[in-house]
């Protein structure tokens, strides 16, 4: 009976230590996304990269272009047919509305010239 006793406790002690790492993983997970969010900032601020504030509009929207979400992320987006229930897709049909994107710009390569109102390098 003294051994399960002490297996009841050691389970006990295991899992409070379980609870404790967790909180610990779950604090330094939302550092790190801070981090990325940061070195985004800092990024954009350093590169000569032209960034347009909004979304694109027009025939800017048919092509694939780079737009940065309000969660700091980048991806690549198109612009959907105006019959879907949302404004933009990736290539693995990840669905955005146009609320979510507050910067964007074009691909070097790019068929089209870049809209009159581009930002100013590091906006």
């Amino acid at each position: 009976m003294e051994v399960v006793s002490s297996l009841l406790g050691s389970i006990d002690k295991a899992h409070k230590r379980i609870a404790e790492l967790e909180e610990e993983l779950s604090k330094y997970k939302q550092e790190f996304e801070q981090l990325k969010i940061n070195y985004f900032i800092v990024m954009d601020e350093h590169s000569d990269l032209k960034w347009n504030l909004g979304f694109p509009k027009g025939h800017y929207a048919d092509e694939w272009f780079i737009a940065r979400l309000d969660t700091g992320a980048k991806v690549v987006l198109r612009a959907l047919p105006e019959e879907y229930a949302y404004d933009f897709t990736t290539a693995d049909e990840t669905y955005y509305k146009s609320w979510r994107i507050k910067k964007w710009m074009q691909f070097p390569d790019s068929e089209f010239l870049p809209p009159p109102a581009a930002a100013k390098e590091g906006e």
